[in-house]
């Protein structure tokens, strides 16, 4: 999370691991940016190795990762 509120991901991105939207069996070797949560006004996470949740200023809670998951705000 960069200071500007920005969420960047970068790693093992098996089934989308990393939130980006793209279910690359490969690794994401850069910090990239999440674009479905560009526009959120998030303020902190929690991450684990197979999905992360992201929670934006007015409480909601945003799932992110792996594609066994859906991912789906949770107010």
């Amino acid at each position: 999370l960069t200071p500007q509120g920005h969420v960047l991901a970068w790693g093992c991105n098996d089934n989308d691991k990393c939130g980006l939207g793209m279910s690359l069996f490969a690794s994401v070797s850069v910090p990239t940016e999440i674009e479905s949560l560009s526009h959120k006004n998030i303020v902190s996470l929690c991450c684990g190795d197979r999905f992360g949740l992201a929670f934006d200023c007015h409480g909601r809670v945003f799932v992110i990762g792996e594609d066994i998951l859906p991912s789906i705000p949770l107010t």
